[in-house]
C-alpha cells in the first residue's frame, strides 16, 4: 500500500508488467541444484577449488561470463557484492543461454518477498536493505496505468513528491 493506493504484487502482475512469460522451473536462491553444468563457466584451474556455501571469485569465470553474471548482479538480483558468484547467478545463466527455463516472475516475487520481510524487520535502518527500485516502480505505473491515472496524477493523489517538484521549490 502506498498512501490509498493499493495492490497486490504477484508473479502473474510481474509477466504482465515486463511481458515475460510465467513457464519454467519455480526456481530461487535457496534451491539447490546438482549438476556440474556450472563448469562451462569456470575456468578450468578453479573448478576444483569451488566451495558453492561461500561462493566464488567473479574472476573465477571466464570472458563473457564473468561480465553476464555481473550485469545479473546489478539488474536482476540487486545485491551488491558484485565480487562473489553464488550457485543461483549459475542458474540464471543457464537460463539466459537457454538451457534451463526459470520462472523470472517468481524469482523476481521471491526476491521483492525476501526484501519486504527483511525491511519489516530492520526498523530505522531498511535504506540498505532496499532494492529493485526499477521493477518496483515499473510495477507501480503499470498498475497505475491500468487503473487510467497518470503517474502525476498517483503522485498528487498520494502526497508523494518526486524529484521534478522538489526542484520546483
Amino acid at each position: 500500500m502506498i498512501g490509498n493506493f493499493s495492490f497486490r504484487i504477484s508473479e502473474d502482475t510481474i509477466a504482465q508488467t515486463l511481458g515475460i512469460s510465467l513457464e519454467g522451473e519455480k526456481y530461487f536462491k535457496t534451491k539447490q541444484f546438482k549438476e556440474k553444468s556450472w563448469t562451462q563457466f569456470m575456468s578450468r584451474s578453479s573448478v576444483s577449488s569451488v566451495n558453492w556455501k561461500k561462493g566464488v571469485l567473479r574472476s573465477w569465470l571466464m570472458h563473457p561470463w564473468d561480465e553476464m553474471v555481473y550485469i545479473i548482479q546489478k539488474f536482476v538480483t540487486c545485491e551488491g557484492r558484485y565480487n562473489i558468484v553464488y550457485l543461483y547467478h549459475i542458474k540464471l545463466l543457464l537460463h539466459l543461454k537457454g538451457q534451463c527455463t526459470i520462472s523470472l516472475p517468481y524469482f523476481l516475487l521471491q526476491s521483492l518477498t525476501k526484501m519486504s520481510k527483511t525491511i519489516q524487520k530492520q526498523k530505522g535502518n531498511e535504506d540498505k536493505s532496499l532494492y529493485h527500485f526499477g521493477l518496483i516502480k515499473i510495477v507501480i505505473e503499470f498498475e497505475v496505468q491500468r487503473r487510467g491515472k497518470t503517474w502525476k496524477e498517483f503522485l498528487v493523489a498520494d502526497q508523494i513528491k518526486d524529484g521534478e517538484d522538489e526542484q520546483e521549490q
